[in-house]
């Protein structure tokens, strides 16, 4: 077992540029991870994690897919495919809970390797920005003048990177300093905030942008929580936060659109909106079978295929929302499931974090970057998202598990 031993140790650091670069290795990551947890379980005997009460769920929601969902489906053998596949990522998320992450000098390994990946990030994203779109060493062509893409990639989406990278480095600070937390611990995650922040406004995705906004106001309500003393500090941080945004977008009108003025638009006018019309869509695809669904990874086929209005003879190919996504393809009773899975993973948290709210805030911002019913998300189906996201699940699990461990009384 010194294999997996040694595996264990050195994974933390290296995860971050695994999972946060390229589709294929982060896929190939999560599966090789998956395999050689389950390998482990085997030869050690050692499935107790199969006592867990979302995992119970999960089995069912797999049973159902494969039983229920996978007959009706418009495609039976892509469904099933896509089914049996689908178990690889809570596998995932407790290979990390249980085996990667299994003391806490591990999680220092991955905060260097998380701060490590920050930083890659943060310095080709500014060549992108302001020498040339097509990155360090002219790796990519981006395909959108207006948008910034993952280093070394032509993927539109490093915003949603950033806003996992911060959050592994700042739940990793505040629970490695919450006991001695002073101004200097305060300094650090601000500080990750305030570059996140203006990267996430430079990469021009709204939902991105949306979705920190609101992490950093849970996490501002945390801190505060923890130390009543930090008002102060915290209105200076949002007036700062403030001016960045001001002095980013009077030089660059195109940022004011796409972070302001085009989300007030598709706002006012959502069921004329892209998103508006992807929902839409959706929900008349969910009523062809509104129970059961009509198959995973079938959305792109289930009537009616294309848009409307600004997206008419468009092929339609995800809901970009995970509960819509749900419906369509697992009905009802694919949707119920998934979420007691949430349900479950939230109680777990709540349990074993209740006597220290603040961190159980950290820790639930997780899930709430990763499958809150009212964000846009991505496919059920997306390997370069789903894995990120389902490691942060079992990083909440491990944190979580190192502070009931240290706090038994």
């Amino acid at each position: 077992m010194n294999f997996y031993n040694h595996l264990a140790k050195h994974l933390p650091f290296f995860l971050p540029l695994l999972l946060c670069f390229s589709r294929l290795i982060a896929d190939i990551t999560v599966i090789t991870i998956s395999i050689l947890f389950l390998t482990k379980s085997f030869y050690e005997k050692d499935f107790h994690w199969l006592t867990f009460s979302w995992v119970k769920v999960f089995i069912l929601f797999f049973i159902f897919l494969l039983l229920v969902n996978t007959p009706l489906s418009s495609n039976p053998l892509n469904s099933l495919f896509y089914s049996i596949t689908f178990i690889r990522w809570p596998l995932f998320a407790i290979a990390i809970f249980i085996w990667i992450l299994r003391d806490e000098k591990s999680l220092d390994y991955l905060l260097f390797g998380s701060l490590l990946v920050s930083f890659i990030y943060l310095i080709d994203l500014l060549f992108q920005f302001y020498i040339n779109q097509s990155g360090l060493f002219e790796f990519i062509s981006n395909p959108d003048p207006h948008r910034l893409s993952v280093p070394f990639s032509k993927n539109l989406i490093p915003g949603r990177f950033l806003i996992y990278l911060s959050l592994f480095i700042t739940s990793i600070i505040f629970y490695k300093e919450n006991k001695i937390f002073l101004f200097k611990s305060l300094s650090k995650i601000l500080l990750i905030l305030t570059i996140t922040f203006f990267l996430i406004i430079i990469t021009g995705e709204r939902m991105s942008l949306m979705i920190f906004a609101s992490c950093i106001l849970f996490i501002q309500f945390a801190l505060i929580y923890n130390r009543k003393n930090l008002i102060l500090e915290i209105i200076i941080f949002n007036i700062i936060l403030i001016v960045l945004y001001l002095s980013l977008t009077s030089n660059n009108p195109e940022i004011l659109d796409r972070s302001y003025s085009s989300i007030i638009h598709k706002l006012m006018n959502f069921s004329n909106s892209d998103y508006g019309v992807v929902f839409i869509s959706s929900i008349k695809k969910w009523l062809q079978n509104p129970f059961f669904g009509s198959g995973i990874h079938q959305f792109r086929s289930i009537e009616p295929i294309y848009g409307f209005g600004i997206l008419d003879k468009i092929k339609l190919l995800h809901a970009h929302n995970y509960p819509l996504n749900l419906l369509v393809e697992t009905g009802i009773t694919g949707l119920i499931f998934f979420y007691t899975i949430i349900y479950f993973l939230i109680n777990e948290i709540f349990l074993k974090t209740r006597a220290n709210f603040p961190l159980m805030i950290f820790l639930l911002i997780f899930l709430y970057v990763s499958f809150f019913p009212l964000h846009s998300h991505f496919s059920l189906s997306h390997n370069w998202i789903n894995a990120i996201a389902w490691f942060s699940v079992g990083l909440m699990l491990a944190i979580s598990s190192f502070y009931e461990k240290n706090n038994k009384n």
